[in-house]
């Protein structure tokens, strides 16, 4: 298991676009509420949540519509693929779109461990954000509130346990990184970032 979460952290800091969003302070309200309507509905299912934010509007991106995400794609695959043991697998979609103007990223993962777990993650990022989102947002939507603060180097964080609102649901995390901080380059990338990780059923794909 030590693998597998390891694993998982290493994708959610890796897998950043650093295009050239335009700097601004985030609508936090806006933010969290996109994340829920991408990543809640669908959660227990990697190609049902892969559908279903389509069907909102953002757009599935190919690594090679540009440079620098194609070399975060290709970062974030290894360091997944490095960490798995024999007999697992990995999935990932990237999505685009734009929040009050600015763009966004939706990234949908799927990894499954036999006999262990299988993952279906779910992250909204917004490179372009200069201030963090208040967490007291993230507490509203899943009626506890967070277990865990981080203050480090310019980097903000905020785990919360699972939810009763959200079964199955592990982990959820918010983050925000300068872009002076140093733990941007451990951390792949600044902004601000949402995201949690549901256990999928047993039986389902």
């Amino acid at each position: 298991m030590t693998g597998l979460f390891r694993a998982i952290a290493i994708l959610s800091a890796v897998f950043a676009f650093s295009g050239a969003a335009k700097a601004h302070v985030p609508d936090g309200e806006t933010f969290v509420n996109a994340f829920r309507q991408a990543c809640v509905p669908q959660r227990l299912s990697y190609a049902g949540t892969r559908d279903h934010v389509r069907s909102l509007g953002w757009k599935e991106l190919e690594p090679t519509d540009d440079a620098d995400l194609q070399k975060l794609l290709q970062k974030s695959d290894k360091a997944i693929l490095e960490e798995a043991e024999k007999g697992w697998t990995y999935e990932r979609s990237a999505f685009g779109g734009f929040i009050g103007g600015d763009p966004h990223f939706v990234v949908v993962t799927r990894v499954h461990a036999p006999e262990i777990i299988t993952l279906i993650g779910c992250y909204l990022y917004d490179f372009g954000a200069t201030a963090p989102v208040d967490p007291q947002l993230v507490t509203d939507f899943l009626g506890t509130p967070p277990g865990e603060t981080i203050e480090e180097k310019g980097m903000t964080g905020y785990t919360w346990g699972p939810s009763p609102k959200l079964p199955r649901t592990l982990d959820t995390n918010l983050f925000f990184i300068t872009k002076g901080s140093p733990m941007r380059d451990a951390s792949g990338f600044a902004g601000v970032l949402l995201k949690f990780e549901t256990s999928e059923p047993d039986g389902a794909e």
